[in-house]
């Protein structure tokens, strides 16, 4: 007997405690029962044995294990020699499915861990040669009158499945034709051979990318949604479920099937399943469990199409490509498909579907739709949706609001997702929401026809609910983040419009410092602090603009620098490190906003807060690195921190940073003399009397007192000393600023100087040059005319003139040319002494 033997025999024995007379009276049913079906000589003689046997194992855990100790070999005989008697064939199966079910609890026993007799029979039968190929075989023609030999084989299949799926894989790929013999089955007539093929189905889908593109090249897309359409959609039953389920395991980490199934035209069939029937009765709340059910699972598959899962293994860079690439034409053909609409409809409308978690999910897959898609983002930025009551809204302002008044987290952080997504590279789309901004006294109110995106956001975000004003600025923040344009258009827009010409407009950028403000000092520090200075880093990043204002704010220096020194109670550190972000980034305006480097940042990203989400994303937590490099550059070695980064601050920036950090510390100053004016005042308000029945005491106290006096005198003497250092220190940067100043006007003037001569020695270079060519053409000339008279003959001089003659003027005239010529050179030389003189 093997192990699994021996373990069954125990395990019998356990069952039935000291009765071992029933144990033996069990043992001897089965083993003659089986002796009868293996050695009988009439059919019905055995078939009656076998029905009996059937009888004696129902709910009989005894007769299992009993079975499994010998009896498993002589029915699977059964079903290799008696295939042409069916009815045999039938018992033997029953007799097996009985002996491998699990019954009422599967695996072991809460009180002894003993295993289930069911799990060890199957165990043992699948470790009989050729019994899993034996009973796969039996599917091959089970049509018709063979409908409980498919049916029971179906079963067993299953149950063999639940405790050792791999090797039943295996079987079913080694049997010819043994995927394509279930597949024949989910085309049945019967819906309960159809509904047990399903579920076998889906178990041996999971995990098998050969039974995945077996069962795919045989039709199962096509047979699978038409089951889920014949049985009602995803207002149907949990058929419907098994379905998508088995859709899903077909599709998940399988490219080649998911190329199959989205050429062969099969995303209009999963679209039409996300589609609910409205309901009959008003009083009808909520849909079925089981339609929210088919919902997610059909979700689920949408979701796997736009955001295919990995493989377990470590993929190359070809595979991931075209793990990209097969993503992008999922996109496209889903946006073809008009998934857009419907998933919008079943996110937003709540009519269709009041259900939290289906809109979640909807709305995710809306999320993973917009990803580095520009037609799908200006599809949304076009689409609108109906009311109920009549009318219509914009698609990003329904989005809006349960991003913003949501009851479900899940919700809100899904909505606030896809708006985010939507502005992602998005500029178009981020300069259309800007200018929805509008004051808060120019549009009607929230949801009627003049609301828009930009007021609604204005008005949660200034409004007395925490959450709502916290994921307010999370949308606002996905709409300003990378868009200068808009961050500088927004700075500029008013609140609300200005009561008279002398009051000055309320603008978004205070009332965010304010927003802030209040979170800090009510304690509330956790996740709306987080999500307000993350806007406002991101707001000042890339815009200097936005940088000054942020600093000229009387309440901003002050209010960051009480974060940082830790004056707020339960400050979470977070917050801290958050603040201090934004003073460097006030410092280093041209940074840029939250980035897509690649690092880490992962200390960050486990932060958990009170209502359950971590405002430090991963594309944050990667940029921080980087800019934290950065803004260490500007330091100096040495740790004289605050010179050197004013030094290197932008101008304009520079002297409101020094001007925040003195009031901040003659604030200090002033709160020590507070405390010391007060503790002066109670040491000198104890009477006469009080201070005769209690004299040592009041001695006592008047000590303490004048100690923590003379305490606060040193810490506010100290706090004097280094505001005058920083005085000091600002009026040197002040000096030194105007020195530069003045050397940069010493140097400008010295230029134009340099440029003036340049421009002189320019010019009488040019005259130097017409000199010497008038000069050279008169030499030329000269020349010309000495040799004419030379060359003249004798015979041809004028008349009544000697030779001798001739000859004295020739030689006059040559000497006036030489003449000449040298005033022309001295003339030269003159002017090129004169020009090196200059």
């Amino acid at each position: 007997m093997n192990l699994l033997g021996k373990v069954a025999k125990e395990f019998g024995e356990y069952v039935a405690g000291e009765d071992q007379l029933g144990v033996r009276s069990e043992d001897a049913a089965v083993e003659r029962l089986l002796q009868r079906v293996s050695d009988g000589i009439l059919p019905d003689d055995r078939r009656e044995a076998l029905a009996q046997l059937r009888d004696l194992l129902t709910g009989n855990p005894q007769a299992q294990v009993a079975l499994g100790n010998a009896g498993l070999p002589v029915l699977c005989t059964v079903l290799c020699d008696e295939r042409g008697d069916l009815e045999m064939v039938r018992g033997a199966l029953e007799c097996l499915v009985l002996a491998v079910h699990p019954g009422a609890s599967s695996g072991t026993s809460r009180a002894g861990r003993k295993p289930q007799p069911g799990a060890i029979n199957a165990e043992l039968l699948v470790r009989v040669p050729g019994a899993l190929a034996l009973v796969v075989g039996l599917l091959q023609g089970a049509t018709g009158s063979d409908f409980y030999v498919a049916y029971h084989t179906v079963q067993l299949l299953t149950a063999l499945g639940a405790g050792n799926m791999p090797r039943l894989q295996e079987a079913v790929l080694a049997a010819p034709m043994g995927v394509a013999r279930l597949m024949d089955l989910l085309g049945s007539d019967h819906e309960v051979l159809r509904n047990e093929a399903l579920l076998l189905l889906v178990g041996l889908t999971r995990a098998s990318a050969d039974v995945q593109k077996i069962a795919a090249f045989e039709g199962a897309f096509e047979r699978v949604l038409s089951i889920a359409r014949e049985e009602g959609g995803a207002d149907g039953g949990i058929v419907v479920q098994d379905c998508l389920e088995l859709l899903n395991n077909l599709l998940r980490t399988n490219p080649g099937n998911q190329l199959m199934f989205r050429e062969t035209g099969h995303v209009s069939g999963l679209l039409a399943l996300l589609q609910v029937a409205p309901p009959r009765s008003s009083r009808r709340r909520g849909v079925a469990r089981q339609a929210a059910a088919n919902l997610l699972a059909a979700l689920e598959t949408v979701h796997l199409l736009l955001d295919p899962p990995k493989g377990p293994q470590a993929a190359s860079a070809a595979e991931e490509k075209q793990r990209e690439e097969n993503r992008v034409s999922n996109q496209a053909a889903l946006l073809r498909g008009s998934a857009l609409d419907a998933l919008l409809a079943l996110a937003l409308l709540s009519s269709s579907v009041p259900s939290p978690a289906v809109r979640t999910q909807a709305l995710q897959c809306v999320q993973k739709l917009l990803v580095a898609m520009p037609q799908a983002q200006m599809a949304l930025m076009e689409a609108s949706l109906s009311l109920r009551e009549g009318g219509s809204v914009p698609a990003l302002q329904a989005l809006l609001r349960p991003a913003l008044q949501a009851r479900n987290a899940g919700e809100r952080a899904a909505a606030a997702a896809v708006l985010q997504a939507f502005c992602r590279g998005n500029s178009e789309g981020q300069s259309m929401l800007v200018a929805t901004v509008l004051p808060v006294g120019e549009e009607g109110a929230p949801g009627g026809d003049h609301s828009t995106f930009g007021s609604e956001l204005v008005r949660a975000l200034a409004g007395p609910d925490p959450a709502a004003a916290a994921w307010a600025a999370v949308v606002l923040r996905g709409v300003l983040d990378g868009n200068s344009a808009g961050k500088e258009r927004v700075l500029r827009i008013p609140l609300e419009l200005p009561a008279g010409m002398q009051s000055a407009p309320s603008l978004l950028l205070p009332l965010c410092v304010s927003c802030l403000s209040s979170a800090l000092q009510t304690g509330r520090s956790g996740y709306s602090a987080c999500v307000l200075l993350r806007l406002l880093i991101t707001w000042v990043g890339g815009c200097p603009v936005a940088a000054t204002q942020l600093i000229e704010i009387s309440d901003a220096l002050p209010l960051l620098l009480d974060t940082l020194t830790g004056r707020f109670k339960n400050t979470d550190p977070v917050v801290r490190g958050l603040a201090a972000v934004l003073l460097g980034t006030c410092a280093l305006p041209n940074a840029g906003s939250d980035g897509d480097s690649d690092g880490a940042g992962d200390r960050a990203a486990g932060h958990v807060y009170d209502d359950g989400e971590n405002p430090l994303d991963r594309d944050f937590t990667v940029w921080l690195p980087a800019f934290e490099a950065r803004l260490r550059s500007l330091v100096s070695a040495s740790g004289v921190a605050m010179s050197a980064a004013a030094a290197k601050m932008p101008a304009a920036v520079r002297p409101v940073v020094q001007h925040g950090v003195v009031t901040g510390l003659q604030r200090e100053i002033a709160e020590l003399r507070a405390r010391n004016s007060a503790l002066e005042q109670s040491s000198a308000a104890s009477n006469g009397a009080e201070a005769a029945v209690a004299q040592p005491s009041l001695y006592g106290e008047s000590g303490a007192l004048a100690v923590r006096a003379a305490e606060a005198e040193v810490r506010a003497g100290r706090a004097e000393a280094e505001a005058a250092s920083l005085r000091e220190e600002l009026d040197g940067l002040q000096e030194r600023y105007r020195d530069a100043a003045t050397e940069l006007d010493a140097a400008r003037s010295q230029a134009d100087e340099a440029r003036v001569t340049a421009a002189r020695l320019e010019a009488d270079l040019k005259g130097l040059s017409s000199a010497y060519n008038n000069l050279e053409a008169h030499a030329f000339a000269l020349e010309k005319r000495v040799g004419e008279h030379g060359a003249a003959p004798a015979g041809d001089a004028a008349p009544g003139v000697s030779e001798a003659e001739a000859a004295r003027r020739e030689t006059a005239a040559a000497e006036a040319a030489g003449a000449q010529a040298e005033e022309g050179l001295a003339d030269l030389l003159a002017l090129t002494r004169h020009m090196r003189l200059t």
